[in-house]
């Protein structure tokens, strides 16, 4: 009967130890499905902020030209005391009534100078 209870004991002995080696390994694999899964969020955000990055440059850029841009149409105007406006400002008779032109502020067309 003794050695029933021994052979018993030591049965649930290894039960037990075979029960923590299955939860330790359980316990690893969810782990590493965890570092797998913050693995590739991390390297998503990565992407993400490279492109954000990129388009704020590509705005910083397209600020930059319109600036040149618009200096350098001051520049070819002349100073303030010009206007620009379109062609179709002389009448509905205008060939190109999209082109832009450059009149002096201070010309009247109905003064005869």
């Amino acid at each position: 009967m003794n050695q029933h209870r021994h052979i018993a004991r030591l049965i649930s002995r290894r039960g037990r130890h075979g029960f923590a080696l299955v939860v330790s390994l359980v316990m690893l694999v969810l782990l590493a499905v965890i570092a797998v899964g913050m693995l590739g969020l991390s390297s998503v955000a990565l992407r993400t902020t490279g492109h954000e990055q990129a388009v704020r440059e590509a705005r910083a850029n397209a600020l930059l030209a319109m600036q040149i841009a618009l200096g350098k149409l001051q520049e070819e105007l002349g100073d303030d005391r010009r206007i620009t406006a379109d062609a179709d400002i002389l009448g509905a008779g205008s060939a190109q009534p999209a082109l832009t032109g450059v009149w002096d502020s201070w010309v009247s067309a109905h003064s005869g100078d």
